[in-house]
């Protein structure tokens, strides 16, 4: 099933009121305790920008203000990173993000030992034409209909995560669990090495697959010019439909909290 057959099946996404919030200028001050609360107790917040930006500079201030760390996208310490198609590659090499099809449902930095614990997405030119529309799982609710035995395969045993061509700093690949022991997630089906998989854990991958394209735990939502998404990446699973308009451009970043810290 595409994605655009599980975003027309599913319901629309459906978060506190709390979870949106707004800045109307530039200079304004970021409410600190008020965003590490509603990102500590939701995981998702979602802010429109009134006013005109195209630099992500935004983006930096809120997560610098909420005591966020920037993460590196690659060994060159790119820390804000284009989501947007490719206008002439010349047969080179393209980062999924720079393609026009369809991501399917997964968790950012799965290759990486230490994974950011949010994303924070800036859209700069939302797709006109229909296309880019985005679809979200909560892993709490996804784990809650996974059956015990894979939960419990997915939680011990290890697979091998081949890191992306655009991503490596130096490493090839790592091995690590799907799911933790605090139910955090790691999850991206096309780099995990299927040669190396037990007939056990085969079977529980295959399961957790279902139930990500199952438009029942689905929740679609569509990003608009002028808005910034910050989402728990450990804890929510995204996806994206196929790319219409090649003007579409998002700005990028990925972030480490430390919630014991928020006030």
């Amino acid at each position: 099933m595409s994605i655009d057959n599980i975003y027309a099946d599913s319901y629309q996404l459906k978060i506190p009121a709390i979870c949106y919030q707004n800045l109307s200028f530039e200079n304004q001050k970021i409410p600190k305790a008020l965003y590490q609360y509603i990102l500590n107790r939701s995981g998702i917040m979602i802010i429109n920008l009134h006013y005109h930006e195209k630099t992500g500079d935004t983006l930096v201030k809120v997560v610098n203000s909420i005591g966020g760390i920037l993460h590196n996208h690659n060994d060159k310490d790119v820390i804000l990173w284009d989501v947007k198609p490719a206008q002439n590659n010349n047969g080179e090499y393209l980062a999924r993000s720079h393609q026009l099809n369809e991501f399917v449902l997964h968790t950012d930095c799965s290759y990486e030992e230490k994974i950011p614990d949010f994303i924070a997405l800036y859209v700069v030119h939302h797709d006109k034409l229909g296309g880019g529309k985005n679809l979200l799982i909560d892993g709490l609710t996804l784990i809650q209909h996974l059956s015990k035995k894979s939960l419990a395969i997915l939680q011990k045993e290890h697979v091998k995560f081949i890191i992306p061509e655009e991503f490596k700093k130096g490493v090839e690949y790592i091995h690590a669990t799907i799911i933790d022991r605090n139910f955090n997630i790691r999850y991206r089906r096309a780099i995990i090495d299927q040669s190396e998989l037990s007939k056990e854990m085969k079977s529980a991958l295959d399961e957790f697959d279902e139930l990500c394209y199952s438009p029942i735990i689905n929740r679609g939502f569509e990003l608009k010019i002028g808005q910034l998404i910050l989402l728990n990446n450990k804890r929510f699973l995204h996806a994206r439909t196929e790319i219409k308009d090649k003007n579409r451009h998002l700005i990028r970043a990925r972030f480490f909290t430390n919630f014991d810290k928020f006030t």
